[in-house]
């Protein structure tokens, strides 16, 4: 009799161990998948930056004389500028598919580049600064105040877990816009 107790007890104690470690694999796993994941979306973050400050940002209001309209709409989900050279109409445009936030940026109607499948948290991602870097909130009156922008891209993708939350990186950045600042001291010379 005392033989069988043993037996269960470890038949017992050996699943106990066995599912320790079998659970600690899947949270390995699913660790490792959500660090690979977060690992993906700051090289994504950082790239769809460096698109939309250098290939776009950068040129707001080059070469531009009084008479030229740098900012034709900005709200915080889209943003229409005018640049020069080239002579272009570029829109940065939050869209939404299937309930999920990406970016497009067309020049002169045409798309050029948008973010899928990397998806943003939410579709307000421009907040427009004066030219003593104050927030304004942006109307067909005042584009001309409009100096800069603050972009703030929150990527998100789901995690492995079942009922965890998504994975989420934040990204923000600042752009002053140097041919804005160049068109106000042509204009008040």
């Amino acid at each position: 009799m005392g033989t069988i107790i043993d037996v269960v007890g470890s038949r017992i104690a050996g699943t106990v161990i066995l599912l320790l470690i079998i659970s600690s694999i899947f949270a390995g796993n699913s660790m490792n998948h959500n660090v690979r994941t977060l690992l993906n979306l700051n090289t994504a973050a950082n790239q769809i930056a460096e698109v939309i400050d250098m290939a776009f940002l950068e040129k707001v209001g080059q070469n531009a004389t009084s008479a030229d309209e740098v900012i034709p709409m900005a709200t915080s989900d889209e943003l229409v500028i005018r640049t020069v050279n080239p002579n272009a109409i570029v829109w940065l445009k939050m869209n939404t598919k299937d309930g999920n936030h990406y970016l497009s940026i067309t020049r002169n109607g045409k798309e050029e580049y948008n973010t899928t499948p990397y998806y943003f948290e939410s579709k307000d991602i421009f907040t427009y600064l004066d030219k003593d870097n104050n927030e304004v909130v942006p109307t067909a009156t005042n584009l001309d105040t409009i100096y800069g922008v603050k972009v703030d891209i929150v990527l998100i993708a789901p995690s492995m877990g079942k009922g965890e939350a998504p994975i989420r990186y934040p990204l923000t950045f600042w752009r002053n816009f140097k041919g804005v600042y160049l068109k106000d001291s042509i204009d008040t010379a």
